[in-house]
């Protein structure tokens, strides 16, 4: 057996579609690079997890990878750092295991496929959440959980390859640039799970747990209504996967879809939701109708086959409306209107960005964090946002929050809260949220962490629609308890939409985080003018000979 690795493969790509096909000789090739020799130091030991840090490099890609063995966790995870720096390269995770078998399973996300191993009619092959190799004899069996890699290779009958990341030689359309593909910082995870006898239940079940862990929060000890526990839904199989809670789109009715995940048909499956579930009725994946479903002591039964999906909208009980914010509205002196509407676009800008805001898109209030905001108005000939030029306003209670961004760029503001100065960092109004290394446009990964209060989805200008260019503006917080007023920034550098006030004191808090945090990165890497003429060669030519699509 051979050690899980990183296996690098000279690439080309397919020339027509470099981005999607891959070519069955050169993946199946023995790797012409393997990521060795590493540096392993102890990140983490303690009695929750223990985590050993490994380093490796290949050419200018470097590869570091984090291996945590948690208490009482049935699986080793994996956490990766690619760092890419190569061309026509093509890097997998190569799995080899005890378990022989002519063919793996692979999870479609509304069931599994079993596949036998590769060939030149099928080799790269999709997987949602994981892929297992049980041996023939269905007495042992390895899944491996991938939380974002989803082709797969099934190259003999022990091993496995995920595809990691790919740089093709081809580029497709010359502004795709597809042959630096994955170029920069690359992260994922997986996990290996092993188990006896056939794929089950417990590899679903578990690869769902890998892919969302349980998010804890902090918060002051306070009395709740709820007690000592409490079940926001529940059903009594692991069988049978609840794939999607939402709103109904054209009722209260709440939406429910479940999808029989091991491949048997399940009896009595019960589900409950809220404090109970009042009425209940099948419909399809348009929300139409389809007949009445039961309902007993609360509860949704039904009957389900194999790898079938249902959904149903649930009408629940009534119960106590959930205590929000107690926030009254703050009168700010708004002196701009940057408010527009399609007659006239340009009546209305916002300065250094020069565009407005689309009357039919912009909201009466904006709620966030459980705070209701009220905006100006937008019909008249008022204004409805505010500029800052040193405007002070009376405020009462503990906290102060506003609904803003800044016009110059991601900038910190010195606020007056009484006689004290309060500085606080508000983020770029149009600068996007997140975004990750794309080396062709000088651009490296920046996610931001302030709380967003409503996105603008689209500017007006004189031209027309900005339809690609989005506003965002976030909700801020600031500390009254010993202050009467407040005044803005003297800069003219901040827009605010909204303010309100609260007696209450702040939040609950996340004691983890719920998706990537990357900030201040700088791509470091640098063609060599080998390379850099080689990239404009191929830009040149695939401007004069277009993809045949």
């Amino acid at each position: 057996n051979k050690p899980i690795r990183f296996e690098i493969n000279k690439y080309k790509g397919d020339k027509n579609f470099p981005a999607w096909e891959l070519k069955y000789d050169e993946i199946m090739k023995y790797p012409w690079e393997f990521a060795e020799n590493g540096v392993c130091t102890v990140e983490e030991t303690g009695p929750a997890r223990v985590t050993l840090k490994v380093k490796q490099t290949v050419s200018k890609s470097s590869f570091t990878y984090y291996v945590s063995l948690c208490s009482g966790c049935p699986w080793v995870s994996v956490y990766n750092e690619v760092e890419w720096r190569e061309f026509r390269r093509i890097l997998h995770n190569g799995f080899c295991f005890n378990s022989r078998n002519s063919y793996a399973t692979f999870d479609l996300g509304l069931g599994a496929i079993q596949r036998n191993k590769a060939n030149k009619k099928l080799y790269s092959v999709p997987a949602q959440k994981w892929a297992d190799l049980t041996d023939s004899g269905f007495t042992r069996g390895v899944s491996v959980f991938s939380d974002s890699k989803y082709g797969w290779i099934m190259k003999d009958e022990k091993t496995l390859k995920m595809t990691v990341v790919h740089s093709p030689k081809y580029y497709f359309r010359n502004d795709s640039v597809q042959g630096m593909l994955d170029f920069g910082l690359n992260r994922y995870g997986y996990a290996i799970y092993s188990h006896e006898g056939e794929v089950d239940q417990k590899t679903q079940l578990n690869a769902r747990f890998f892919n969302q862990p349980v998010t804890a929060f902090l918060t002051d000890s306070h009395y709740g209504k709820f007690g000592d526990e409490v079940s926001f839904c529940n059903i009594n199989t692991d069988k049978v996967i609840v794939r999607a809670i939402k709103k109904a789109e054209e009722s209260n009715e709440i939406i429910v879809r479940f999808n029989e995940g091991t491949n048997f048909k399940v009896k009595n499956v019960e589900f409950s939701l809220g404090d109970g579930i009042e009425s209940a009725r099948e419909v399809n994946a348009m929300e139409e109708d389809k007949g009445e479903a039961e309902v007993k002591d609360g509860k949704l039964v039904f009957d389900i086959a194999a790898y079938e999906v249902k959904t149903f909208a649930l009408r629940l009980k009534k119960s106590a409306p959930v205590k929000k914010t107690q926030a009254t509205k703050v009168e700010i002196p708004f002196n701009a209107d940057v408010v527009t509407f399609n007659h006239n676009r340009d009546s209305a800008i916002i300065p250094t960005v020069n565009v407005s805001i689309p009357g039919e898109i912009f909201p009466k209030t904006i709620e966030c964090a459980g705070v209701k905001f009220e905006t100006g108005d937008i019909w008249g000939d008022g204004n409805n946002a505010l500029i800052s030029s040193g405007q002070k306003i009376n405020v009462s209670g503990k906290k102060f929050y506003f609904v803003g961004a800044s016009l110059y760029g991601d900038r910190e503001y010195t606020f007056k809260v009484g006689d004290k100065d309060e500085k606080v960092k508000v983020q770029s109004v149009n600068e996007r949220i997140g975004k990750w290394d794309l080396y062709n446009l000088a651009e490296a990964a920046n996610i931001k962490t302030d709380r967003l209060a409503w996105e603008c989805t689209h500017t007006h200008c004189s031209k027309g629609d900005n339809v690609a260019a989005q506003l965002y503006f976030f909700m801020y917080e600031i500390d009254i308890s010993n202050a009467s007023s407040v005044t803005f920034p003297d800069d003219n550098g901040l827009i605010v939409l909204a303010a309100a006030q609260s007696k209450e004191e702040g939040y609950v808090y996340l004691s983890s985080d719920l998706y990537d945090k990357i900030s201040g990165r700088v791509f470091d890497y640098k063609m060599t003018g080998r390379q850099a003429r080689k990239h404009k060669k191929r830009i040149r030519k695939s401007r004069k000979t277009p993809n045949k699509t």
